[in-house]
């Protein structure tokens, strides 16, 4: 049995992967694990499909902050959706938290039959519970990160290593095998990097390449992704770039902090060339942006984009949440390395001087929008395929090993942090 366990209540580019996994794998019975009313429940409740079901916890889930007696229920739950008897089970996990569900559930209950392939779709996703409560007050008024919990990084990284040992830990890119190299030791080939599968070469419905300019001489940029900590850096940077010139807009499809965005967007009094949309329907997306010359994003958006016909600036996730001291970017879709999404600076090696600005990669494009369009949708069918990526998947997951656990914790929080995290939660 394959069981894809997910317990996150957004949608991202893991959730999507997930969604995407599930039917791809559905030839056999599958099993997702997910919390109440979250995305993934509401997309498999709203859409069924046969061979996939979706059992949901009701209940907190952020495991290392709950009671006792809260950690023994979930597991007790685990155990029902896991346990049958001589029955081997894949889980597939998509983020830390839920590798140490699953971890500290095969210490205490000892199934055998459990199998773990763990996909590290962050990079620094080995750094959960690397905070102390202090580190995070630095972070929110400095901006820098500080990670001092030492004792829960070695946790996570003996965990990743055990996975690493048995091939069944897959970087989701060059920048994420890289940080965790460098933070933890652990050596990735080449081919353990399986990038995020979702391109289909039989996409249709693409529209035509923009003329890159509109009837009223305005340049149109428009961005797609959430509005959250690590994003508004990079749309603060779009920002900054069309209120200094003219002949240029941009408009915001997404949702989250925008009252961040528009106190900024009032500060550099560019309320005629800036403008938040909001949420746009998924089946009603491409009509929509359709009438857009360069997308903006980062992550799968900036494949959502490209697949809707526009050349796309890649934009820069910003781990300390900083804002840039001028508007830089990760340069085009085609211009990335293997299956990155932005996150150039999460590297430790990263120095923002030798990133593209934003106006570098206007101008290719203006120069140009066929051409980068064209090499963006080969770069995405060549490294992004779904059926391609998602048989390297099925493989791993397939033909990994047990691990061992013997010996493994995972960290669990103080009652003084637990405290505040019930307080500010």
């Amino acid at each position: 049995m394959k069981v894809l366990f997910n317990f996150n209540e957004y949608v991202g580019g893991g959730e999507t992967l997930l969604l995407r996994l599930a039917e791809c794998l559905s030839t056999d019975p599958i099993k997702v694990l997910a919390s109440k009313d979250s995305y993934i429940h509401r997309e498999l409740s709203i859409k069924p499909k046969k061979n996939i079901v979706c059992s949901v916890y009701n209940g907190r889930f952020d495991y290392s902050y709950l009671s006792q007696d809260k950690r023994e229920r979930l597991l007790t739950w685990l155990d029902l959706m896991l346990s049958k008897e001589n029955e081997e089970v894949s889980i597939v996990t998509f983020c830390m938290r839920d590798l140490h569900i699953v971890i500290n559930y095969l210490v205490l209950h000892g199934n055998e039959n459990v199998k773990i392939t763990h996909l590290l779709l962050h990079p620094l996703d080995h750094l959960y519970l690397g905070q102390t409560l202090f580190n995070k007050m630095i972070s929110k008024i400095f901006n820098v990160s500080y990670f001092s919990q030492k004792k829960n990084i070695r946790l996570n990284a003996e965990i990743l290593n055990r996975l690493a040992e048995v091939g069944s830990l897959i970087p989701m890119n060059v920048n994420t095998a890289n940080r965790v190299m460098a933070d933890t030791g652990i050596n990735f080939a080449s081919e353990n990097i399986i990038p995020l599968p979702f391109y289909e070469s039989l996409e249709s419905n693409r529209f035509n390449p923009p003329s890159i300019q509109n009837d009223n001489g305005n340049t149109r940029l428009v961005w797609l992704g959430r509005i959250v900590d690590f994003k508004i850096p990079a749309i603060k940077a779009m920002i900054d770039f069309v209120s200094d010139r003219d002949g240029f807009t941009f408009d915001i499809v997404g949702y989250g902090n925008e009252v961040a965005i528009n106190r900024y967007i009032l500060s550099k009094k560019a309320e005629r060339k800036v403008t938040i949309i909001g949420k746009i329907p998924l089946d009603d997306l491409k009509r929509k942006l359709s009438g857009y010359d360069i997308g903006y994003a980062m992550g799968t958006s900036m494949a959502e984009l490209t697949i809707c016909g526009l050349p796309v600036i890649v934009a820069l996730a910003s781990p300390d949440y900083r804002s840039f001291s001028y508007p830089i970017c990760a340069g085009l879709v085609h211009e990335q390395y293997l299956g990155n999404f932005g996150d150039d600076l999460y590297c430790a090696s990263s120095n923002t001087h030798e990133l593209p600005t934003i106006e570098q990669s206007v101008s290719l494009i203006k120069a140009s929008p066929q051409e980068c369009l064209s090499k963006s949708l080969a770069h995405l069918e060549r490294n992004y395929s779904l059926s391609k990526n998602i048989e390297r998947y099925k493989l791993v997951i397939e033909s990994n090993s047990f691990i061992s656990v013997r010996g493994l914790s995972v960290p669990l929080a103080s009652r003084f942090r637990k405290f505040a995290y019930k307080l500010f939660l």
